[in-house]
């Protein structure tokens, strides 16, 4: 069944974007920017962070979107 469908979309002209790899990467990315936001919330509520070291590394996260 397998082939028969790949020779179907080979006979169609049907193939895989070049630009696939794009999307794995841009969701590796959201869940790093994720992660981080919330390690740095949860420093900030544990007292690890005074309030103005946490604004400026909020900051330089925004900025570098």
């Amino acid at each position: 069944m397998t082939t028969l469908l790949t020779l179907a979309a080979a006979q169609d002209g049907w193939r895989r974007p070049d630009w696939w790899p794009v999307f794995p990467l841009l969701w590796f990315l959201f869940l790093i920017g994720l992660a981080t936001t919330f390690v740095l919330a949860e420093r900030y509520a544990a007292g690890d962070l005074d309030e103005s070291e946490y604004t400026q590394r909020l900051s330089v996260l925004r900025r570098s979107r």
